[in-house]
């Protein structure tokens, strides 16, 4: 595909003015002049033609970012054509990819993406567009790569406190002390008389050589809690408050995985529940949350139901809705009624922003 530049543009009406100066005058001069112009155009255009024909390239299978960040992984550049290819960009859905000052025949480059996104969500790399305007910049050639790799922007999560979590077990490593001994750890609290039952690698040998019977090491014992994020998935069909309540949401999730706990996340758009070990890189929840798409009037009752039914009876619920409505005061009535801890946070239509707020809700 080929198009006229501006100063295509400008330089053909130069010519029409010439043509009919030409008319006018009978002057052969001119018609020279125009036959120049003409000349140009066509070696322009033949000459872009062939830089672009000439290009490959090569995308990876997946690109993932988080927003406002740049790719850091290089794209390789062919160079196919036996004579070099001068001034071509690449751009894709209105962002500049690369720009190719120039690249020797046969060669290959390796070049970082110039943009960074801005939005989270999922862009396939099937809209890639290689252009030139060599040597004139009177024509540009375009031509379409439809590639198979696509582009994942996970959202910027904020630094948020833990929400409630129960369910406690022992677990090595995690952040809570539960105020019993136990044989091993990492928080040390002492030494004790060995038992029959004591491994030796548990033995305290400072302290064994300072009495009269073998001591081993004892731990505080660690817990680990169980927390379940519900999101409504833009139940009020507001795209800010959906946006901003997915990065709540999110945010809440890793917060909860770096204080030790495992966690289970369910949106009502796909009602699909994915469990998270403590200290987890969480890729797996990034990925969902990149994809996820709004879908409005999802916080009813049946949703809700649906949603506890696939979470662990022992986990503690927290809530980010991005309206408060009466299925929802329903939802949190029965499951506090039947026991389970509730916590809730959500949109705030007048401060436009997400309430923090991780206590129980009153009703």
């Amino acid at each position: 595909m080929i198009r006229l530049t501006q100063n295509g543009w400008a330089l053909l009406g130069i010519g029409v003015l010439l043509y009919f100066a030409s008319l006018t005058s009978q002057s052969s001069l001119l018609l020279f002049l125009i036959g120049a112009l003409l000349g140009c155009f066509i070696l322009n255009g033949w000459i872009a033609c062939a830089q672009i024909a000439a290009v490959e390239v090569q995308a990876p299978a997946s690109v993932r970012l988080t927003e406002g960040e740049r790719s850091s992984d290089p794209w390789p550049l062919l160079n196919r054509s036996r004579r070099p290819i001068q001034c071509v960009t690449a751009a894709w859905s209105d962002q500049l990819l690369f720009q190719i000052a120039e690249l020797g025949p046969k060669t290959m480059a390796h070049l970082t993406p110039q943009f960074a996104f801005e939005r989270r969500g999922v862009f396939p790399l099937d809209a890639i567009w290689i252009r030139s305007s060599f040597p004139f910049g009177l024509i540009e050639a375009r031509r379409k790569l439809s590639l198979a790799g696509e582009l994942v922007v996970y959202p910027k999560l904020e630094h948020a406190p833990s929400p409630i979590a129960s369910g406690y077990d022992g677990m090595v490593g995690g952040k809570l002390r539960s105020g019993v001994f136990a044989r091993s750890g990492f928080d040390f609290a002492g030494v004790r008389p060995m038992q029959p039952s004591d491994s030796y690698r548990a033995i305290h040998w400072k302290a064994s050589a300072k009495g009269t019977d073998w001591m081993v090491k004892t731990f505080e014992k660690e817990l680990s809690g169980r927390v379940a994020i519900v999101f409504d998935a833009g139940s009020s069909g507001e795209t800010t408050a959906f946006e901003a309540c997915l990065r709540q949401a999110g945010s809440l999730a890793f917060a909860a995985l770096d204080a030790g706990h495992h966690v289970e996340w369910i949106d009502l758009e796909t009602l699909q529940a994915i469990s998270l070990s403590p200290f987890g890189d969480g890729e797996v929840l990034l990925d969902r949350l990149a994809r996820l798409g709004m879908r409005k009037n999802s916080l009813t009752k049946a949703n809700l139901d649906e949603a506890l039914g696939k979470v662990s009876s022992r986990a503690a619920i927290t809530i980010v809705a991005t309206e408060a409505n009466d299925a929802l005061r329903e939802s949190i009535a029965s499951w506090q009624t039947a026991g389970r801890r509730i916590a809730a946070s959500g949109w705030n239509e007048q401060s436009m922003s997400v309430s923090a707020d991780l206590h129980e809700p009153r009703l």
